[in-house]
């Protein structure tokens, strides 16, 4: 994990191919999500709200099972739109959005997530949206 700054709690901290080397380096433990809802035998979620600073991708290939699985009807996810100032090897809304679609969702919503082009995206699983779209948008904004 590379921080940003020495400071914990700080935001700005990535997995991935940082812009800025950080400050500090720290190993943590990573799992698919698809694993710990296994091993600790979870019912799937309804709601997924990903933050991974780049690593979007390497989640929604970990979660795969819950992907599929129909209890799974909205995904939250910031990221970034591309732009000048993003690397090409960033992980971007087109991206995220290309993925989920092949997975059957689509994009209901986005709204600003800070600065510099980030985006908290709302998916929702085809099917659902005329479903529950009035009650998750509400709840998200």
């Amino acid at each position: 994990l590379y921080r940003p700054t020495k400071r914990l709690g700080e935001g700005g901290h990535s997995l991935v191919n940082p812009l800025k080397r950080g400050a500090g380096v720290s190993n943590i433990l990573v799992a698919r999500l698809d694993d710990l809802v296994k091993l600790w035998n979870l019912p799937a979620p309804n709601l997924v709200k990903i933050d991974v600073e780049g690593a979007e991708i390497g989640v929604l290939r970990g979660m795969t099972d819950l992907l599929e699985n129909p209890a799974l009807n909205s995904i939250v996810c910031e990221t970034r739109t591309p732009g000048p100032l993003v690397a090409p090897e960033t992980v971007t809304e087109h991206m995220v959005s290309a993925l989920l679609k092949e997975r059957g969702f689509i994009e209901e919503s986005r709204s600003p997530a800070g600065t510099g082009g980030n985006y908290d995206i709302l998916f929702l699983r085809c099917g659902e949206c005329c479903d529950i779209s009035n009650l998750v948008v509400q709840a998200f904004h």
